[in-house]
């Protein structure tokens, strides 16, 4: 079955899908772009299945409404040429306001901007879950970025990767995957691979997440590897944190560089973990960082500014004559850094391999 070429499509109505009744055992079937729109339009029923059955290019944007509240299969399909560009403070994501389920999908060649943007979804709250999903494309605009959720408001994001370039304004809170995070959140399998570019922005920049503030976060298995720059707060993984608490294990930094450019052009503060953390609690466990920050001021490869309990358990950095020392961690040579012996039983575990010769790598985050 097809979309009636007779319809309005993309309408919210089932007659443009391609097939199935929506229901989890016979899922309405996605198969074009028309199709593609109009299940965006169909989404605010929450007990709704949509399944992806083919490839699809949008060529432009989608009509937006105001939650996608359905489950959505994309059954390993691609989606690419989606683009929104909003004027902030309009929100610009594939999904505007994302609080149900995507797993499966790739999202490639994007191009998103607005005052809250991220690739996938400009906003993802409360019981939303996004697993297996990659996307990769151009982010821009405002005040909350993210590679793939702007404002993430609850939920849990698993078994993702992130490619691509988040461009930040002059005082935003911008990351490579998600700009703002806040509620109770999961963040689990994560290769974080975008460059993040905020040479001018003199609030938040980070490789994974720009700013968390009053959260329960959990971070577990995460692979920072894209050169981020930034005027204000910097990092591999979370750049500002206050009045949260974040059970973290398992990171991997080696991301090209991680530098902190003042408005003269001078390199100052930058972290490879935490840059700031205030009035939080952190508990890190087993985690290597290979990028040594470039700092000419007050710079620690883990942790900046951190008047509160930020423990570490099993931390490594590379030493480099560029890299400050870290109290937090242990500075390891190039050498000790990529020798088994170093490391001790924890990390033997399914989670860490060890290839010969080279630094220790998360096993179970997407390539």
């Amino acid at each position: 079955m097809t979309p009636d070429a007779g319809l309005p499509c993309p309408a919210a109505d089932t007659a443009c899908l391609c097939g199935g009744t929506g229901t989890q055992q016979d899922p309405w079937q996605v198969c074009s772009a028309s199709s593609f729109r109009s299940m965006i339009l169909l989404g605010e029923q929450p007990t709704a299945y949509f399944l992806l059955t083919a490839d699809v290019d949008l060529q432009g944007g989608v009509n937006q409404t105001k939650q996608f509240m359905a489950t959505l299969d994309g059954s390993g399909h691609t989606v690419t040429g989606f683009k929104q560009l909003e004027m902030d403070p309009d929100p610009s994501g594939l999904f505007n306001w994302l609080s149900g389920t995507v797993t499966k999908l790739n999202v490639t060649r994007a191009q998103v901007s607005g005052g809250t943007a991220g690739i996938l979804a400009a906003k993802m709250t409360g019981s939303a879950m996004v697993s297996q999903v990659t996307v990769d494309g151009f982010v821009s605009g405002g005040d909350t970025l993210g590679g793939m959720v702007g404002q993430l408001l609850g939920g849990n994001i698993t078994d993702v990767k992130v490619t691509g370039n988040v461009l930040c304004a002059s005082a935003c809170f911008c990351g490579g995957v998600v700009g703002v995070l806040s509620g109770v959140v999961t963040l689990a399998r994560v290769t974080a691979a975008s460059t993040v570019d905020g040479a001018t922005n003199v609030a938040a920049t980070a490789g994974v997440v720009g700013k968390v503030t009053n959260a329960m976060l959990t971070l577990q298995e995460i692979h920072s590897s894209g050169m981020v720059t930034g005027a204000g707060a910097v990092s591999g993984v979370v750049a500002t944190m206050d009045g949260s608490f974040c059970d973290a294990r398992d990171f991997l930094v080696d991301s090209p560089a991680i530098t902190f450019m003042d408005a003269g052009g001078n390199v100052a503060t930058a972290a490879g973990v935490f840059a700031a953390a205030f009035g939080s609690s952190v508990t890190l466990v087993r985690a290597l960082v290979v990028t040594a920050p470039a700092a000419s001021m007050p710079g620690q490869a883990f942790a900046v500014e951190a008047p509160i309990s930020v423990m570490v358990t099993q931390g490594f950095y590379v030493i480099s004559p560029s890299g400050p020392p870290d109290g937090q961690a242990l500075g390891l040579t190039d050498m000790e850094a990529r020798t088994r012996g170093t490391y001790d039983a924890s990390w033997l575990a399914t989670t860490w391999s060890f290839p010969l010769g080279s630094y220790p790598a998360l096993v179970n985050v997407p390539p």
